[in-house]
C-alpha cells in the first residue's frame, strides 16, 4: 500500500471519528492514538520504525477491531472498508 492510500484511509478514519455517534471515549482516544501512530509512519517512513515498533502498532489495530466488532460493528466495517 503506497502512502497515498495510507493517508486517504487515514483522512477517512478521522472523518468517521468527527461524525461517529455513541462511540465511548476511550474509544475515540485509541483510534485517535494508532491514526497518530499510523501518520508518525507515513511521515518519517525510513527513520527509527523498528520492526518490533510496527508489530505493536499492526496488534493494537487488530485487537481494537476484534473489541469493535461486538462494541461497535459499524466502525468494524469502516475499518474493512478501507483495508484494515
Amino acid at each position: 500500500m503506497n502512502d497515498d492510500s495510507l493517508q486517504s484511509k487515514l483522512e477517512r478514519i478521522h472523518e468517521s471519528l468527527a461524525t461517529a455517534e455513541g462511540l465511548d471515549e476511550s474509544t475515540v482516544e485509541a483510534m485517535k492514538t494508532v491514526a497518530a501512530d499510523i501518520q508518525r509512519i507515513i511521515d518519517a517512513p525510513d527513520e527509527s520504525n523498528t520492526a518490533d515498533e510496527l508489530t505493536s502498532i499492526r496488534q493494537r489495530v487488530h485487537n481494537m477491531v476484534d473489541e469493535f466488532e461486538t462494541k461497535h460493528p459499524h466502525i468494524t466495517d469502516l475499518l474493512a472498508s478501507i483495508g484494515i
